[in-house]
């Protein structure tokens, strides 16, 4: 990149005359100006004569080789930065399935803008990925279970349009769905007619049993088929104490239990403002007689039907089979009757209601699908017109997360023949950090997956650990890199470097690319990044030249006259395209940016351009999250400050290291143990890492560790291993994903001025209690083991180990010593 010149050192005749003059006058008052006295004295005479070699001489130091300058300047690692890209990401709704790819020869026909404004214009954004594939698709639900209940926690913003590709997390609220639960058991027989009063008097006998949460009711599908139907009713169960349906008081309910079961409806009293603020919300009291429930202090008057709600969760299998076996020990004849159940539920008004629980009730999937404490359920459709095989994008939007740890993912598919007991298979395709868009300066992290569905599914259910606070379809990875179609042809008429001025002045080439690498920017996107293709340059009789490769660019001009670029000249790398006289470039494409003017706010990207009969036809884009990333090209002044204005120390050992790590984690990371490890610590010195391998119960966190380890092994002198942690507690994954970015983003930075650390490895510190029964005195956290004897264990935890036989631990340290009794 181009050095910004000098001061210039000429000094001109006449400010040096008028200098002299002012001073003659202020020692010598009586000495007359030329104006007013002679001015062929000799004195002027030689003054002027002098003035006039100053003039000249100092001018030609200003003539020496300024290229010279330029590359000394260089080799000291002098260079303008260049305008760096934003990044960001986009949904689209297409009107039909297809896929975006990017031809490493031709432009990407679909181009996205910015609105114009009064202050800004239009910023022009494009796909970064080589395929992306899109389908109609709509979110339909977003529900979650915690203990086993089922809450309503977010949905579409629209129910059709770029609208339903998102969907955001809002308030919490128990589901309601399980309210219209219905089991219905399915009787094939000779008779209808004869089978319905059998049910009819079984059923008769069953209410005198008490059971007053329980509900029957019989259709009779045709001469050969009748249907049982059971639900649960809790105002039924009232009938009997309040007949009127009105509280006098205390109420009772009959709440008897079913044959070989124990289960009873969970249920809780309703937080309703007409209830006693000391009953809302806790579960109704044992009756007095048994299968009796009571529930006190209700206000007179008040409707029954509404005192208690059931909890958000289905019946039991075992429950189901018990209601049948209830009703045929009620009469004999129903026991020799083959059924088939089939359960479901009521469709519910409210929108927000998922409608994928019946296909998972019917199919006895619950119990298999909800397998942890705690789950998110998204429900998406993605049937279409044509149906057609394929990926699909889903992008998960995650707070709190590390991106190296990333919760398990389940997609189940559904077709009309319910859902599939296999997940789909998916794959993470990138992950980026970009500003949570309510919480000022903190990130969030976008996991894009592509998951592969086949022509039959319709619909499919994502299930997982995560907590996402938005779900977006159809998600595309963009950044403010638009191709510009220069079109022009450059005949070469000499083997010396041919100047070309390029259309822009800020221009992306992979030195760009290195810079906006420089970031907390994920190896997924980086890898993206890196195959992005750059320019296209066709040569008569020859290969292209793609990326830049073999020719001199100057991606930033700071005169506006466009960023140079030299034919017939090496690049940066050394490597050179030699171009013979009459070779004809003809300058097809290249990309720009428009720098920090490319963040944009959410929802600034609206508008996209596209040629008739593409495939896709995209009817709509959408930013939901801000833009990152974006930095202006370093002017001349900040070039020259940031390379020779005073600074801090450059940090050159690992105390020098830990000093610097210490004060730019901050508060957060207050009282932490922070430990820098250079490679002749790390190679001369025997060493180990914790947990142990004999440690069965950590083979997962030994097997996520061990890649580190194998990471930084591969690496030479450059790379530092750093270990972060608190003293009482082990840290969590998302804390030390905080400290990660904090401190590759510190060692970015340093390289500018003192390139000795490029890479560094960031793990988390393992506190360590000492049991031993030695006396001896060292101070804490201790890293080294080589003479201590005894067992270790992690803080918090019971499990004791042996020392391994090394002298360092590098990734623990013992913080507290158990002196045992001798």
């Amino acid at each position: 990149m181009r050095v910004p010149p000098p001061n210039l050192l000429k000094i001109e005749k006449d400010n040096l005359l008028e200098d002299v003059r002012s001073k003659l006058a202020e020692k010598y008052p009586d000495y007359a100006a030329p104006e007013d006295g002679d001015a062929t004295d000799p004195a002027w005479v030689i003054l002027e004569q002098a003035a006039w070699l100053v003039d000249l001489l100092s001018g030609q130091l200003d003539q020496y080789p300024y290229s010279m300058v330029q590359e000394f300047v260089h080799l000291m690692g002098g260079q303008l930065s260049p305008a760096v890209p934003s990044l960001g990401v986009m949904i689209a709704n297409p009107l039909e399935a297809g896929e975006i790819v990017l031809d490493p020869q031709q432009t990407s026909p679909w181009r996205f803008f910015t609105l114009q404004t009064e202050e800004l214009d239009i910023i022009e954004f494009t796909s970064l990925e080589p395929k992306v594939h899109l389908r109609p698709s709509s979110i339909l639900s977003m529900v979650e279970v915690k203990n086993k209940e089922l809450y309503l926690v977010g949905g579409p913003k629209s129910s059709s349009g770029i609208g339903a590709q998102e969907a955001w997390k809002t308030y919490q609220q128990r589901s309601r769905i399980f309210d219209e639960e219905w089991v219905r058991y399915d009787l094939t027989t000779s008779n209808a007619e004869s089978l319905i009063e059998t049910l009819e008097g079984a059923i008769a006998s069953l209410e005198e049993r008490k059971i007053g949460w329980l509900e029957f009711r019989i259709e009779q599908v045709s001469n050969i088929r009748v249907s049982v139907f059971a639900r649960i009713n809790l105002a039924k169960s009232f009938e009997h104490f309040q007949p009127t349906g009105l509280s006098e008081g205390d109420v009772r309910a009959h709440w008897g239990t079913l044959d070989n079961s124990t289960w009873t409806p969970p249920v809780r009293i309703a937080s309703l403002p007409g209830l006693n603020p000391t009953i809302r919300g806790t579960e109704p009291m044992p009756g007095l007689r048994r299968g009796t429930i009571l529930v006190p202090n209700v206000a007179e008057s008040f409707e029954i039907k509404d005192l208690l709600e059931r909890k958000s969760m289905p019946l039991k299998k075992d429950v189901v089979d018990s209601i049948w076996e209830t009703l045929t020990h009620m009469d004999q004849k129903l026991a020799t009757l083959t059924v088939s159940i089939a359960r479901g539920v009521e469709p519910s008004s409210d929108e927000r209601e998922p409608t994928w629980i019946s296909t998972v009730l019917n199919q006895g999937l619950w119990a298999e699908v909800v397998d942890r404490t705690e789950l998110r359920f998204i429900h998406m459709s993605v049937g279409q017109v044509e149906p057609t095989a394929g990926a699909f994008r889903l992008a998960l939007v995650l707070k709190g997360v590390s991106e190296h740890n990333i919760p398990p993912i389940r997609v189940f598919g559904i077709d009309d023949n319910g859902m599939e007991r296999v997940p789909l298979r998916h794959n993470i395709a990138w992950k980026l950090r970009l500003p949570d868009p309510n919480a000022g300066q903190r990130m969030v992290l976008v996991v894009a997956l592509d998951i592969q569905v086949s022509a039959t599914h319709n619909e499919i259910l994502v299930v997982t650990e995560c907590d996402p606070m938005a779900v977006l379809c159809n998600t595309i990875l963009v950044g403010n890199m638009p191709a510009v179609q220069d079109g022009r042809q450059i005949e070469i008429v000499r083997n010396i470097p041919e100047p070309v001025n390029l259309l822009y002045d800020d221009l992306v080439n992979k030195d760009v690319i290195d810079h906006l690498l420089r970031d907390n920017i994920s190896k997924d996107v980086a890898s993206l990044l890196r195959r992005l293709p750059l320019s296209h340059f066709p040569v008569q009789h020859s290969s292209s030249i793609v990326d830049f490769e073999g020719v001199w660019l100057d991606p930033t001009s700071t005169e506006g006259e466009g960023a140079l670029m030299r034919l017939n000249a090496p690049d940066g790398n050394g490597y050179h395209v030699p171009l013979r006289p009459g070779r004809v470039v003809q300058l097809d494409w290249y990309r720009r940016t428009d720098g920090e003017y490319g963040n944009v706010e959410r929802g600034a990207i609206q508008i996209i351009e596209q040629p008739n009969g593409v495939e896709p036809n995209i009817l709509e884009v959408f930013n939901p999250l801000d833009t990152f990333y974006g930095l202006g090209r370093e002017n001349e002044q900040e070039a020259i400050d940031r390379m020779f204005n005073p600074s801090g120390r450059v940090a050159v050992l690992p105390t020098d290291w830990e000093r610097l790590l210490r004060v730019n984690l901050g508060m957060r990371a207050r009282g932490w143990v922070i430990r820098c490890w250079s490679h002749p610590e790390r190679s001369l010195v025997s060493h180990d890492f914790w947990p142990p391998t004999t440690n069965e119960t950590a083979v997962v966190t030994r097997s996520g560790l061990q890649s580190r380890v194998d990471d930084m092994y591969r690496s030479g002198a450059d790379t530092m291993l750093v270990i972060v942690g608190a003293k009482d507690r082990l840290i969590s994954d998302s804390e030390l994903d905080w400290a990660r970015g904090l401190i590759e983003g510190l060692v970015r930075r340093q390289q500018q001025r003192l390139p000795l650390i490029k890479k560094v490895v960031v793990m988390k510190f393992w506190p360590l209690v000492l049991r031993t029964k030695d006396q001896e005195e060292f101070p804490l956290p201790c890293f080294d083991i080589g003479t201590r004897s005894g067992t270790l264990r992690l803080l918090g935890d019971h499990q004791e180990e042996d020392i391994p036989n090394k002298q360092l631990l590098l990734n623990a340290g013992i913080v507290d010593v158990e002196v045992l009794d001798v």
